[in-house]
């Protein structure tokens, strides 16, 4: 909230020589709004990012040394979509992994997929991955799980709301020749899920992602105004993302 950052400011303004400040970010930090563009001038600004790349893969391979294990780069990728860059989850999949290949030296692909719990967002990652394919039935199958698992209809409303306005934002910036670690860093995502969602978007055009987008807030409207259910209005909205034209 607004009032909650200008009381931050205000804060650093006047905090005491002393004190060391920890933000923990659920996304990127923003240096073009005032909270991140105050805190990245303040004396001593450390930025801790997620590992990834070149450095996480090799982070995994030290974690799996000790258990005479190795993982295969397309494996690290793969772990890190459906798990996320945490470190800790991300030790406590590795540990899980090497003791599934038993016998095995490498960690797969296959293995990743067969072990890891994937996380909320890689699972609607999975959903939109099926309705852009136009794979109706696969989508619902996923859906109905995460549904009785305890997810709701709206949650998964939104949640694909929120793909598809990565997609459309990183189609346009990908269009104009950006680069996917710059468009990850403007988005304020992982640069893993801005790889994934990239390769799932490339024969799709902005204009058909953003009309799905457009999709996903008329049912959000639909069900907060009582026109819908939300559970009739999450199988109408998969059923329009996968009857929109490419």
């Amino acid at each position: 909230e607004e009032a909650d950052v200008e009381r931050m400011l205000g804060w650093l303004d006047n905090a005491p020589d002393t004190s060391i400040v920890v933000f923990y970010m659920t996304e990127s930090l923003d240096a073009r709004k005032k909270l991140g563009k105050k805190l990245c001038k303040l004396p001593g600004f450390i930025q801790f990012d997620y590992l990834s790349g070149a450095t996480l893969a090799k982070w995994c391979a030290q974690q799996l040394k000790p258990l005479g294990k190795t993982i295969a780069s397309d494996a690290v990728t793969e772990l890190t979509a459906m798990a996320g860059q945490d470190l800790s989850r991300l030790s406590g999949e590795l540990k899980k992994l090497a003791a599934y290949v038993e016998d095995e030296k490498q960690i797969n692909v296959a293995d990743v997929r067969r072990v890891v719990s994937p996380s909320p967002e890689y699972t609607v990652f999975m959903i939109m991955d099926h309705l852009l394919t136009g794979r109706l039935a696969e989508a619902t199958a996923v859906a109905n799980t995460m549904l009785q698992a305890g997810s709701n209809a709206m949650g998964l409303i939104s949640m694909l709301e929120n793909q598809l306005r990565i997609d459309t934002h990183l189609k346009l910036a990908l269009s104009s020749g950006g680069g996917g670690p710059e468009a990850s860093r403007l988005l304020g995502i992982k640069e893993g899920r801005a790889y994934f969602a990239a390769k799932q978007i490339r024969s799709i055009s902005a204009e058909a992602l953003k009309a799905r987008y457009m999709a996903c807030l008329a049912a959000d409207y639909d069900v907060k105004s009582g026109k819908l259910n939300d559970r009739a209005a999450l199988n109408a909205l998969m059923l329009k993302i996968v009857k929109a034209p490419r």
